[in-house]
């Protein structure tokens, strides 16, 4: 399964805190009982226009959710590929799949399920944008 994994700036900046091979605890709110390991992420920062938008990809490293010290669900991450430069949701948003996700209709919540044609859709545009180097390893 594919999923978008949302992060407010304010909380957790992509900009500056997402780094390759990094594992971190993400915050499992929904899918929870969906996720597995293996399982692909793209990285989506909430915020100001400009920022908005997917930074890279990575993959759900625990076959589970756990709850940790604060009683939140979470799920291990880590990160694969960091972008060259951010897919701004402008370019999302015209896409005629991709303009319909759950996270561009109701963006509250940190994870989103993505169907397959819209992982499609997603793979086609990063093939596009920066090449199949840039794929996840199951698509690319």
């Amino acid at each position: 399964m594919t999923y978008i994994f949302q992060a407010k700036p304010e909380r957790y900046d992509l900009r500056t805190r997402l780094a390759v091979g990094k594992e971190v605890g993400w915050i499992a709110s929904r899918y929870r009982d969906q996720m597995k390991t293996g399982d692909i992420v793209y990285y989506w920062s909430a915020g100001d226009r400009d920022i908005r938008g997917l930074y890279g990809w990575g993959t759900i490293n625990s076959e589970s959710a756990f709850v940790d010290s604060r009683g939140t669900y979470r799920v291990l991450v880590s990160c694969k590929k960091i972008f060259p430069s951010h897919i701004n949701y402008s370019v999302l948003i015209e896409d005629p799949i991709l303009g319909d996700m759950q996270l561009l209709r109701s963006p509250m919540g940190t994870n989103f399920l993505l169907t397959r044609a819209e992982s499609e859709a997603l793979s086609a545009l990063i093939d596009d944008r920066f090449g199949p180097a840039w794929l996840p390893e199951e698509i690319g």
